[in-house]
């Protein structure tokens, strides 16, 4: 691929693990005893004087991020937002809409980064203090503060300061009474009834055990009573523990183990000076690791600063929804058996560091994805990640065969089953006619009433769908979005599936909707074929079998049972079996 077509194909068209949001669903449900996740939250988008006068009128962290180039070929760059666009958080329904998505993918709380310098000068903050005024958001929050210098270069360091901390003998008592009025707020997020602070950069303070045992003074005094003191675990961090505080807080990319893998990429600039590492290195070594001392355990959706130092990034590359969320997943199966009850929680970098390539919020490249690989890591905590089932190639810089092979089969079809009571009604089965061109199909349902499942035969040939929107339409203009609760794909990401067998089909279930008055089913797909032919190119992708031959079923079998739309139905696998003992499902 030449550089114009890969730089079309990052601005126009979705990546394959692209998932978008069909359907609403109630906020997720944190159950007794289970890990929640906090994200941390960046409030840099709205301008602000300081900003203005360093960086230019209007500067905000989106002038960074849509500056962004790529360097090498398979460089995400640049990040770009999805539905909630280029936002200013001093607008209204910004924050109560990331709310809303965090509450929906099981994001327990928002981070915020708190800024603070010499005499108690703070910038940043009216995000924050909009939050905090706002009781409507009734969402979990906590503060970390963001104690490095201010820099023209965003990096922290001394060169080229612009607002400095310098720890003088009043800067404990300034940021407990600038922390206080936030800490005392009901939603704070309390450990033992303790509200829980987090120090960015415990190496940058002059005393660490001094400053421990002052602040905590300090807060008495102040009357915000005792507190969980945290801090993050910066590269050569050691155990805060050991110098007075509670606990410690991964961070990615700290303390990471880096695979430098910038010499096999090609490179677009001869100017280029950056670095990069592998993604899918980093999750491998991080399931594996074992800790020294205790910790909240933190997890990256990516990472890549090439917005804030062009040409001079440092960027992971090869990361995926579903290595996310394998890395999630076990961090907080971990969590389960290391930490009490009380402190399960595991930090995600970010919710919205999109000059660092870190954000969970929708992008144009990959939709809700990473949200829905949240909402699925935090579903089934309870199930042990298996290193060895984790494909932990970098398919984000490897040539994959064209899908599109020849004319479309004659005569192929998308199919609809009703069933009832575990019985399929013969009569109900309805066929609409399609080809390659084909992207909507809509069925008339109005001679079917009183059904629980629904089962939607993508075509009659090996195929990959993309099955955007399936929606049922009542009598009255109401519409329900479907989502599934099986399908029978070797591999599924989003809504993007891929079916190696000549049966595809996806089982939707609807009885616990009531629904009556049904009049349409309409169907928003794309659909490529997979030839014989490419059937084992295929699979070479998805099993990893590195042994050409003939495609084996069993093998394929095997690997639907590890496909990621399999175990999410996990609780639903008697059904399956019901289905497949009265022939709903036929047996492969």
């Amino acid at each position: 691929m030449n550089h114009y077509d890969y730089l079309t194909e990052i601005l126009q068209y979705p990546h394959p693990d692209d998932h978008r949001e069909l359907f609403e669903r109630e906020p997720y449900t944190f159950k007794n005893r289970e890990v929640k996740p906090i994200a941390f939250y960046l409030p840099q988008y709205h301008s602000i004087p300081e900003n203005d006068q360093w960086w230019g009128k209007g500067f905000t962290e989106w002038t960074n991020v849509t500056k962004a180039t790529p360097q090498f070929t398979g460089h995400y760059q640049p990040h770009l937002p999805g539905e909630l666009g280029y936002y200013n958080l001093l607008n209204d329904n910004i924050l109560e809409r990331q709310v809303e998505l965090a509450k929906k993918y099981a994001v327990y709380g928002f981070c915020f980064h708190f800024y603070m310098f010499d005499n108690r000068k703070r910038i940043l903050e009216q995000p924050l203090d909009k939050f905090l005024n706002n009781k409507s958001l009734q969402f979990p929050f906590c503060l970390c503060y963001a104690n490095e210098n201010w820099t023209r270069r965003w990096d922290g360091s001394d060169r080229d300061i612009l607002l400095q901390q310098s720890y003088g003998p009043d800067f404990a008592r300034d940021l407990a009474q600038e922390l206080k009025k936030y800490l005392l707020d009901e939603r704070y997020i309390r450990i033992d009834n303790k509200p829980l602070v987090i120090i960015y950069r415990l190496d940058l303070l002059p005393d660490w055990q001094t400053f421990a045992t002052r602040f905590r003074q300090i807060c008495l005094e102040t009357g915000i009573g005792e507190i969980y003191l945290c801090s993050v675990l910066f590269p050569g961090a050691v155990n805060a523990i050991e110098f007075g505080f509670d606990d410690n807080i991964e961070f990615p990319l700290h303390q990471t183990v880096h695979e430098n893998i910038t010499k096999t990429q090609e490179i677009i600039s001869d100017q280029y000076q950056g670095t990069v590492i592998s993604y899918p290195r980093i999750v491998r070594t991080e399931i594996a690791k074992a800790l020294p001392f205790p910790r909240f355990r933190g997890v990256m959706p990516n990472w890549d600063n090439e917005a804030r130092k062009p040409g001079k990034g440092f960027t992971t590359h090869g990361s995926t929804p579903s290595l996310y969320q394998a890395w999630l997943q076990h961090c907080c199966n971990r969590t389960l058996t290391e930490r009490p009850e009380n402190k399960r929680f595991v930090f995600i970098n970010a919710w919205n560091e999109w000059a660092e390539g870190a954000h969970l919020e929708p992008d144009r490249r990959y939709g809700y994805a990473y949200l829905e690989a949240t909402l699925q890591a935090i579903e089934h905590q309870q199930d042990r990640v298996d290193i060895s089932k984790i494909d932990f190639n970098d398919h984000n810089n490897q040539k994959v065969a064209a899908r599109r092979t020849g004319s479309f089969p004659d005569l192929s079809y998308m199919q609809v089953y009703w069933y009832n009571d575990n019985a399929t009604e013969e009569n109900s089965i309805k066929q609409y006619f399609t080809n390659d061109k084909q992207s909507h199909f809509s069925f008339d349902i109005s001679d079917i009433q009183n059904f629980d499942y629904l089962r939607l035969d993508i075509a009659d040939f090996a195929n990959e769908a993309d099955v955007r929107r399936v929606q049922l339409t009542d009598d009255k203009g109401n519409l329900y979005s479907l989502a599934p609760c099986w399908t029978n794909s070797s591999h599924r990401e989003g809504c993007s599936y891929t079916f190696l067998h000549q049966d595809p089909s996806i089982v939707f279930y609807l009885k616990d909707l009531q629904l009556s008055g049904l009049k349409r089913l309409d169907v928003e797909a794309s659909i490529s074929v997979i030839s014989n032919a490419e059937v084992w190119n295929v699979a070479l992708e998805i099993i990893g079998n590195q042994n050409k031959g003939i495609l084996d079923l069993t093998q394929q079998k095997k690997e639907m049972e590890q496909s990621y739309s399999w175990r999410i139905t996990r609780p639903l696998r008697k059904l399956v079996a019901a289905l497949a003992r009265i022939g709903i499902i036929r047996k492969r």
